[in-house]
């Protein structure tokens, strides 16, 4: 990103309240937030090529209607070439606006609108917000099953804990990763040294924000 400094610009931003509103679609919060973005930018819709929604966490139906152009669609953009979904987790608008601006810089693209909305206050029940987040990014053949917890790795990635054996449910010393313990078990050898971690906050909300990076 230092390369594009002075080269590429957020021209605009549009955010909507974040809270709980179960009498409010997610489509709403996105292209609300959207219509304040490009007001903010003061240009005319029209100039956007590029839509770059983010992933919806709360529906997998909401989220293939950002991927299928659902956005341009309710805005009316007429001269959208492109719609890429981008989605890195927590450093999914980080990622995006690194494509964004490498995008515009090499020509490939010239008024592009980053999207993120999302319905997690009320689009999903406490149980399965709980579930949802507990599990993301953890294997559901291998830990899951066993107990393993996002908050777990994260709370082991900030501090200092080395834990050479780890009694786990019985599993075969022939798996990768695993060695016997020699009691008829298998244990991991596991060493996590203390690192840095950027995390997102994971209040259950629903909202949206966009921003249309351009050329500078």
């Amino acid at each position: 990103m230092s390369k594009l400094k002075g080269k590429v610009a957020i021209i605009g931003i549009g955010e909507v309240p974040t809270g709980r509103f179960p009498e409010t679609a997610a489509i709403y919060h996105a292209i609300a937030s959207a219509r304040l973005a490009i007001r903010d930018a003061g240009i005319q819709k029209d100039e956007i090529d590029y839509v770059m929604p983010t992933a919806a966490l709360f529906s997998p139906q909401f989220n293939t209607e950002l991927v299928t152009c659902r956005v341009a669609e309710e805005l009316g953009l007429k001269n959208v070439k492109k719609n890429c979904q981008v989605f890195a987790g927590g450093s999914s608008s980080t990622c995006a606006l690194e494509i964004a601006a490498s995008l515009i810089h090499s020509g490939a693209a010239n008024m592009i609108l980053f999207v993120h909305a999302d319905r997690l206050g009320t689009g999903v029940s406490a149980q399965g917000g709980i579930d949802l987040f507990s599990t993301a990014g953890i294997s559901a053949e291998w830990e899951v099953p066993f107990g393993q917890h996002y908050s777990a790795i994260a709370a082991m990635s900030t501090s200092d804990w080395p834990a050479p054996t780890v009694s786990t449910r019985r599993r075969s010393p022939a798996r990768p990763g695993w060695r016997n313990s020699g009691r008829g078990r298998s244990s991991p050898t596991i060493w996590i040294r203390r690192t840095c971690l950027g995390m997102s906050s994971r209040t259950p909300i629903s909202g949206a924000a966009m921003l249309p990076p351009t050329p500078g």
